[in-house]
C-alpha cells in the first residue's frame, strides 16, 4: 500500500513567511545599527584626523591663519563642501559618512581646533546646552533684566558681550556652573512682548565672539524655552554701540539676532 504524502496547506505557507519576514526585519535592524555604528566610528576618526593635521600644520607655520590651514587641509578632502569660512570658524559638508556637517573652531590658544559634528557630537553636546541655558535663564540677574518694563518688547536681548549687564551675569552663571571663567558667549533674545519666552543663542568649543570680525559667521546652538528644544546653525557677528559711564559709546561684538539687527535674524539652522 503506498502512502501518500501530505502537502502543505496555505496556513502553513503563510506562517512560513511572516517567519521570514520577521527575521528579515530582525536581520535589517541589526544590520542598520551596525551601518549607523560605523559611520559614528569613521566620522569620530575624520574629525581626530582633521584636529590632528591642523595642529601639524600650525606647529610647521605658525603664522598660518586658521583660514589658510583650513583651506589647505580641505584641499585633500575631495568629497568636502565648504559652507562657512571665516577667520576663526568654518563649517564643511560631506566629510561624514552619516551626512553629517562639521563645524570647525579655533580654541583660544589658537594651536588647536575643535571638530563637531551635527549628527555625531551633537547629543551630548546639546545634553550640556540645555543645562547651561536653563541655569542661565534661571538666574535672577537675568530675571531682573528683563523684568524691567523697558525691556518687555519682543526682540529684546541680553548680550554677553555688553558691557554694563554681561559681566555680572556671566559671574552669575559661572558660579552656578562651578567654573571659573566663561570662554563661550550668549545672547537671549525675547521672542514674545511681556512673556517670558526666549531665544537662548549659545556658542561652544570656546568660542567668543569679542576675538571675531564682523561678518564672521560663529557656530551656535539655538535654545527655545517655549518648546524646550535646541537646534544647531551659525550666526553672523555684527557690530553694536552701547553707551556706559559717563555717557561714552563703546563698540562690541554681538550675535546677529533680534534688535541687534532690528529684528532680521541672520540665524541659519544646519
Amino acid at each position: 500500500m503506498v502512502k501518500r504524502t501530505r502537502g502543505v496547506t496555505l496556513v502553513e505557507i503563510l506562517l512560513i513567511v511572516i517567519i521570514i519576514g520577521i527575521l528579515s526585519g530582525l536581520f535589517s535592524l541589526s544590520s542598520s545599527h551596525a551601518t549607523d555604528k560605523a559611520n559614528e566610528t569613521a566620522c569620530a576618526n575624520n574629525r581626530r584626523t582633521l584636529r590632528s593635521a591642523y595642529i601639524v600644520a600650525k606647529t610647521s607655520d605658525n603664522s598660518a591663519s586658521f583660514k589658510k590651514l583650513i583651506e589647505t587641509i580641505m584641499a585633500d578632502y575631495l568629497n568636502a563642501e565648504k559652507v562657512e569660512l571665516a577667520d576663526s570658524t568654518a563649517v564643511y559638508k560631506k566629510l561624514c559618512p552619516g551626512e553629517g556637517s562639521y563645524s570647525i573652531s579655533v580654541k583660544n590658544s589658537s594651536q588647536d581646533i575643535d571638530v563637531v559634528c551635527s549628527k555625531h557630537s551633537v547629543k551630548s553636546a546639546i545634553e550640556e546646552i540645555l543645562d547651561i541655558v536653563k541655569k542661565l535663564l534661571n538666574l535672577d540677574a537675568v530675571k531682573e533684566y528683563f523684568a524691567d518694563p523697558r525691556r518687555a518688547a519682543a526682540g529684546k536681548t541680553l548680550d554677553s558681550t555688553g558691557p554694563n549687564f554681561g559681566p555680572g551675569v556671566i559671574e552669575a552663571l559661572c558660579k552656578e556652573l562651578g567654573i571659573d571663567s566663561l570662554n563661550s558667549s550668549f545672547c537671549i533674545e525675547r521672542i514674545a512682548k511681556g512673556k517670558d519666552e526666549f531665544n537662548v543663542y549659545y556658542t561652544d568649543n570656546n568660542v567668543n565672539i569679542a576675538d571675531l570680525n564682523p561678518k564672521d559667521r560663529c557656530p551656535v546652538y539655538m535654545y527655545n524655552s517655549k518648546t524646550g528644544t535646541v537646534i544647531t546653525g551659525t550666526a553672523e557677528i555684527v557690530s553694536k554701540k552701547v553707551t556706559v559711564a559717563n555717557n561714552k559709546n563703546v563698540t562690541i561684538n554681538v550675535l546677529g539676532v533680534g534688535e541687534n539687527v532690528n529684528g532680521e535674524s541672520t540665524f541659519k539652522p544646519d
